[in-house]
């Protein structure tokens, strides 16, 4: 589980750099929720922090319940795919593609 969780932190990180790439290129946030405090940087990646810590967090108490770690793995690969294709959404936007 550990592995998984790193790769969604890792994830979150790569997402947050090329937002922030994209905005000094005039690229607009996509997603209306952090369109709102994408003008205020510090809030943008306080936010997105926040949101990566929200999703460990609670991968980390699922995994308590050790009848139910097949759910977690599976919930976590679930985000890992989801933060996968936002990462790739961001790369298709910033190359021009």
């Amino acid at each position: 589980m550990k592995y998984i969780a790193a790769t969604y932190a890792m994830l979150g990180l790569v997402d947050m750099i090329q937002t922030h790439i994209g905005l000094g290129r005039g690229h607009i946030e996509a997603n209306p929720i952090m369109a709102t405090v994408a003008s205020n940087l510090a809030i943008m990646w306080a936010v997105k922090i926040a949101g990566i810590c929200v999703v460990l967090f609670l991968m980390n108490r699922m995994w308590r319940y050790k009848d139910k770690r097949w759910f977690t793995v599976m919930v976590g690969v679930t985000v890992c795919v989801l933060q996968f294709a936002v990462v790739m959404s961001n790369y298709l936007v910033l190359i021009g593609g």
